[in-house]
């Protein structure tokens, strides 16, 4: 043991006993509210900010143009290659500022509201003025969570031209839906439901700037799945460098369907229906799987007509044991005993399993 890591640790009957700062969670932050807090401002650096300028003190090494930035954690994110975010709330703001040789870091007043455009008037450069020679620009706010080994939280703020960018941004969130399970409508879904990814692209004119492309990636899964195709390809090359291993991925990500035929030897992928009690229709995909309440999977196991393998670790104490039918593209579909809150009670979203008949049987 190193003496530094002596000095953090304590020696009690030769065992090391580390230090656990999770039950001390949020101990010493009590009287820390929003107004002691620096916001986190996700930056587009431009070829004039500040902080690609070595010579300035706000110069960030490793900072270039294109590039994003969070003004507090410091860390800087490739523009080229992107970033994943989830929006999670917006606020467009109409914020008072003097005039551009007078213009400090912050502006006169945050957010004047709608209203103040009935009394600006614009000059011969198409800014917003304000008879006292101040200017109101209009800002589209996005709040976001920035995805990574540790998710940070930022705002990022859009004028400008930009501001299409924001209404497209919105559009593509608004145009999002969920399927209510229980009267088989669809709702708009949140806007915290879906991860998008951001990648500057340099636009030119009478000057060259940077601006946001922003795309749609997937939805939110709490349980973890593909992120993109780089990671869908990351899989396949791990399972090429192991061929003795049988490589098994459960994913509710159909819409990378046509990658799927490409995928190696060794690795079955079965796509997981987005409903209980509801399985794909015979050959939608090549090998699928449902969740069943336990109703359903006790009234269905034992039918042996349908095709559809009963996964058996609910009487196997939740262990596979011998069983591989995960693993086995031979079974097309397998249903799975529903283990929550609600795992109890029929579902009028079964499709009728005495009339399914899957062309590969367990």
């Amino acid at each position: 043991m190193s003496q530094e890591t002596g000095d953090l640790t304590k020696k009690t009957g030769g065992q090391v006993a580390t230090l656990d700062f999770v039950s001390d969670s949020g101990m010493g932050l009590e009287n820390i509210d929003r107004d002691d807090l620096a916001l986190p401002f996700l930056k587009l650096l431009q070829s004039g900010s500040d902080e690609t300028k070595k010579k300035h003190a706000k110069y960030v090494e490793g900072a270039e143009a294109g590039m994003f930035y969070n003004t507090v954690t410091k860390k800087l994110y490739d523009g080229e290659k992107g970033i994943q975010v989830i929006p999670v709330f917006y606020k467009m703001t109409y914020p008072e500022w003097a005039p551009f040789e007078k213009r400090e870091g912050r502006p006169i007043h945050p957010d004047r509201g709608p209203g103040i455009m009935s009394k600006v008037t614009q000059n011969e450069r198409n800014k917003d003025m304000l008879d006292n020679g101040n200017e109101i620009i209009k800002t589209a706010n996005h709040f976001v969570i920035i995805l990574g080994d540790r998710p940070e939280k930022a705002l990022m703020t859009m004028k400008s031209t930009q501001l299409k960018v924001s209404r497209n941004w919105n559009s593509l969130c608004e145009n999002e839906f969920e399927t209510d399970t229980k009267t088989g409508k669809s709702v708009p879904a949140p806007m915290f439901s879906r991860v998008y990814k951001l990648n500057s692209v340099e636009n030119s004119g009478s000057f060259t700037w940077h601006g946001y492309n922003i795309n749609l990636v997937k939805k939110v899964d709490d349980a973890g799945d593909i992120i993109d195709l780089q990671h869908l390809s990351d899989i396949y090359e791990i399972c090429r460098k192991t061929p003795h291993i049988n490589h098994w991925l459960p994913t509710k990500e159909w819409q990378h369907k046509k990658q799927f035929v490409n995928k190696p030897e060794n690795l079955t992928i079965r796509v997981s229906s987005p409903f209980k009690n509801k399985p794909f229709k015979p050959n939608q995909h090549q090998t699928h799987s449902v969740v069943l309440t336990k109703d359903e999977f006790s009234l269905h196991k034992d039918n042996k007509e349908s095709g559809i393998y009963f996964c058996p670790s609910g009487s196997q104490g939740g262990q596979c044991q011998e069983c591989r039918a995960c693993w086995n593209e031979n079974i097309e579909c397998i249903a799975y005993e529903y283990h929550g809150a609600k795992a109890n009670g029929e579902s009028k979203n079964l499709l009728q399993i005495e009339k399914i008949k899957y062309g590969k049987v367990a």
